[in-house]
């Protein structure tokens, strides 16, 4: 009896050997390994990790829908502000010199230098003349402005005919310089010297300032992603009776037209893709000559129709049982590029929908009640321009 007892105790203490050992084994087996010999349900279906880095999880979808926009309209219109470009020339006096007196000889030499200035950014010289009478006059007369000689000549006593200047030879800071001829040897005691009456230098310019006019309009990004067709329009009445100079047009200071435009004319000028930028554009206009009033200004832009995702995904039928035995959850992760503006989403999944509103960078949902076996589909539809970095659906144990 006692030699029973004490087999039967041996035989305990081998089983209960033999199944640690079997427990070791098991638990040293790298996930995959013990998942097939355990015949985890989860991994025989395609399981992987998933967001957050949680084991047995089976991924659905994964997806990166990246920019969407929110509306169907492919049309808009962007009114601008009338504009008013005067390029009329007018006659302003630079220079004043009541009286002037320059002489020289073999002992002495006196000359006139005239200061004046012109802002070069603010106004257009398109005419230069000098007058003025001559007193009294012997030897030759020597004009220079800014080193550049314009006059040299003898002249006699009365009114003189103006001095064409060139207008390229003006600067910000001028000096305009009054000489006269050396005197010859064989008159080494005489002078050369002129006395001039009544000097003016009249400049013919215009008003830079009047000449151009800039307005600025702003595109969405879906505007220029999506771009189609645009073009800027506007109408045209003239000032007086004079018709105007060319009028050269500028988008983002790329020039888009350069033309005469007929007074009470509709001018539609074309833009493309590459004139555009998302954000602020500028639309410049420069008028060389005349008067114009632009009235009725807009830009005109055409889209491509919004392409909204549909994503397409499948559950198996070992998956799907788990699911509906409420073994696993269904959640749906989107995480969008990080900005704090409301993200406002359609969402439809397999024709049923909800709504996601959220200022946070990342929603999650369980959806398990919105699917089915074998083919399902979401549809994403942006109530407002975003963008999203991950859509993710995946099946996780409850």
């Amino acid at each position: 009896m006692g030699k029973r007892a004490q087999g039967a105790s041996h035989a305990a203490t081998l089983i209960i050997f033999v199944g640690m050992m079997i427990v070791i084994y098991i638990l040293m087996l790298s996930p995959e390994d013990r998942a097939d010999l355990l015949n985890d349900t989860n991994s025989s279906n395609g399981g992987s990790t998933g967001p957050g880095g949680e084991d047995n999880i089976t991924i659905l979808l994964d997806e990166s829908p990246g920019s969407l926009f929110p509306t169907e309209q492919t049309s808009f219109d962007h009114p601008l502000s009338q504009l008013i470009l005067s390029a009329a020339s007018e006659d302003n006096l630079l220079l004043s010199q009541p009286s002037l007196y320059i002489m020289t000889s073999k002992m002495n030499k006196k000359t006139e230098p005239l200061q004046f200035k012109f802002d070069q950014n603010k106004q257009k010289i398109n005419g230069l003349l000098l007058s003025f009478n001559v007193e009294s006059a012997s030897g030759r007369l020597l004009i220079d402005l800014n080193g550049n000689e314009i006059f040299n000549g003898e002249l006699e006593s009365g009114s003189q005919q103006p001095i064409q200047i060139n207008p390229t030879f003006v600067k910000d800071s001028n000096t305009l310089t009054f000489s006269v001829s050396e005197v010859p040897w064989y008159r080494f005691w005489s002078r050369n010297q002129y006395e001039l009456r009544e000097l003016k230098l009249i400049s013919s310019t215009q008003d830079l300032e009047g000449m151009q006019s800039t307005t600025t309009f702003r595109l969405s990004d879906q505007e220029v992603d999506e771009f189609k067709s645009g073009y800027v329009r506007f109408t045209v009445e003239c000032g007086g009776d004079k018709q105007s100079g060319r009028l050269r047009v500028r988008l983002n200071d790329n020039l888009i037209s350069s033309s005469v435009p007929d007074c009470l004319a509709v001018e539609k000028i074309d833009i493309t893709k590459e004139d555009l930028t998302a954000g602020k554009n500028d639309l410049s206009f420069e008028l060389s000559e005349g008067t114009l009033y632009l009235t009725n200004l807009a830009a005109h832009i055409e889209i491509n129709a919004p392409r909204w995702p549909i994503y397409y995904f499948d559950i198996n039928s070992t998956v799907w049982n788990r699911i509906s035995r409420s073994h696993l959850d269904v959640p749906m992760r989107v995480d969008f590029v990080e900005d704090s503006k409301e993200k406002d989403i359609e969402v439809t999944i397999n024709s049923r929908k909800f709504y996601i509103e959220t200022k946070e960078n990342s929603y999650t949902k369980k959806i398990q009640s919105y699917l089915k076996e074998d083919n399902n589909y979401v549809r994403i539809v942006p109530q407002s321009e975003l963008n999203i970095a991950n859509l993710k659906i995946y099946a996780v144990e409850d």
